[in-house]
């Protein structure tokens, strides 16, 4: 069972993307694929390609931010593993001079 605290991927998308062009988050509420009353054949255009730009950079911090996730998350794994590893090395030493100790005075 996953996490409950974990994002969606709409949330990053969304996160993401209303950085760049919020017309293109999922909640806008905006026609994006038709033109608007008004809109020219070249306003239309210039909005086509600002969104095709927005979508072309989405991927570059999407990339970027899943790598960063990817870091972060080898990092907190290794210094779990490390800490882990230390506690029951250091309960073992405990235990074994314990014993030496009952073994040595008895």
């Amino acid at each position: 069972m996953p996490p409950k605290k974990i994002i969606t991927g709409e949330q990053i998308y969304n996160a993401i993307m209303g950085e760049i062009e919020p017309d293109l988050v999922t909640t806008s509420g905006v026609s994006t694929d038709v033109r608007r009353r008004g809109e020219s054949k070249a306003k239309w255009n210039a909005r086509m390609e600002r969104y095709r730009k927005a979508f072309a950079l989405y991927e570059k911090c999407f990339t970027a931010y899943v790598a960063h996730l990817r870091d972060a998350s080898k990092k907190s794994r290794a210094a779990t593993r490390i800490a882990t590893e230390r506690k029951f090395h250091d309960e073992e030493e405990a235990t074994a001079n314990k014993l030496l100790s009952d073994i040595t005075h008895a």
